[in-house]
């Protein structure tokens, strides 16, 4: 039966209504944004006690450790630069910080507070952009509920600080735009860029996002001020971004020049053939040697092979960090009659080991003994 036409206003209007409160709810000023950080605080948390320290986490704590010792003590440097797919003296000192003062808990909440700057900042920009709180709103808490924000928010690795100095550097050059004094907006634009710059070397990869900063900052000046304002800001920009990174890679070195080339620009797919894998290795072996080890891992379900014309191309079944749980495993079956406690022991009885490492392995420990009690 069809509605009275009265009846349809009536619902018409109550709509209307209802749609004009939740606006009127999502432009507050402060709460909406502080719920989305909230949750997501909460969705990161739970997550930071709930598995040891993995391999990544490991090496980025010992790194800023070991940087902390050289700029304070001047302790010898071992060449990390080399081998890291980030400047070792950006986030892992940083990290290291936290680590000494909360454990490997602290080094992760730092990431978290750098996940909830990121989030802060994309309700500044979407806000800006789109001219809408409620936008803003729904902006910031889609990206809070996405698994990879809570992830990183979780895991002391240099993704969130890269990834909240992306952000933080858009929300400078969007909010650049709105000032009429010039000297002021150019500065806001230039610290934009050097956030971009720190973003570059925290992550060598994030210099791939770049573009896409410079070219929504350049989109809104232009939007604002016309064309000329968007290409002025689009210019300051790359050149404050191009300026601190050329100047860093010349201070660093080879060192850098190695890092960046092994863990960026030529970093080993995850797929590969015999000859690929052979021309990777540090030390010539027979192809046969290859073949037969990688036709060993496929029959224990760690690789699987296609078929790419005449050619088999393999990939890894698991991840690095289960394929190293593995080997540990088996390395304690093999050398130690399967006993963790030997293997640990022989660790600690390593005359190279310094006052820190066995600090954070005691905590590491306490950490393992608080899990099994509670279970």
């Amino acid at each position: 039966m069809a509605a009275h036409p009265a009846e349809k206003v009536g619902l018409e209007v109550q709509a209307a209504g209802a749609g004009r409160g939740l606006e009127r709810l999502l432009n507050v000023r402060f709460w909406p944004l502080g719920v989305v950080l909230a949750i997501q605080a909460v969705l990161s948390l739970r997550l930071v006690w709930s598995a040891t320290a993995y391999i990544d986490e490991g090496l980025y704590l010992s790194v800023g450790h070991l940087e902390l010792n050289h700029f304070l003590h001047h302790a010898a440097m071992p060449n990390v630069a080399s081998f890291m797919s980030g400047s070792p003296v950006v986030y892992p000192p940083l990290a290291a910080l936290a680590d000494d003062i909360g454990g490997l808990a602290g080094a992760r909440i730092l990431s978290l507070v750098f996940m909830l700057v990121a989030t802060t900042a994309l309700h500044g920009v979407s806000k800006r952009l789109l001219f809408s709180r409620p936008a803003a709103f729904f902006a910031a808490a889609l990206f809070a509920w996405l698994g990879t924000a809570q992830f990183l928010g979780a895991f002391a690795t240099y993704d969130a600080m890269a990834l909240m100095l992306l952000t933080v550097a858009t929300w400078l050059g969007v909010r650049a735009v709105e000032l009429d004094d010039d000297a002021l907006r150019y500065t806001l634009v230039c610290a934009a860029g050097l956030c971009m710059a720190v973003a570059d070397a925290a992550k060598y990869a994030a210099v791939l996002f770049n573009p896409v900063v410079i070219v929504v900052v350049a989109l809104a000046a232009w939007r604002a001020d016309g064309r000329k304002a968007g290409l002025d800001t689009a210019g300051a920009m790359l050149l404050t971004v191009a300026l601190p990174l050329t100047i860093g890679y010349d201070l660093g070195g080879s060192q850098y020049a190695q890092g960046i080339s092994s863990t960026t620009l030529e970093r080993a797919a995850s797929t590969a053939t015999v000859q690929q894998v052979l021309d990777w290795l540090p030390s010539p072996l027979a192809y046969n040697s290859v073949l037969t080890t990688i036709r060993v891992l496929e029959r224990k379900g760690h690789v699987r092979h296609m078929k790419d014309g005449r050619a088999h191309v393999f990939e890894p079944v698991i991840g690095r960090d289960d394929a190293t749980r593995s080997e540990i495993r088996h390395l304690v079956g093999r050398f130690f009659r399967n006993s963790h406690e030997a293997l640990v022991l022989n660790i600690l009885q390593d005359e190279k080991l310094d006052a820190r490492e066995l600090k954070q392995l005691r905590g590491m420990l306490g950490q393992a003994n608080a899990k099994g009690d509670a279970k």
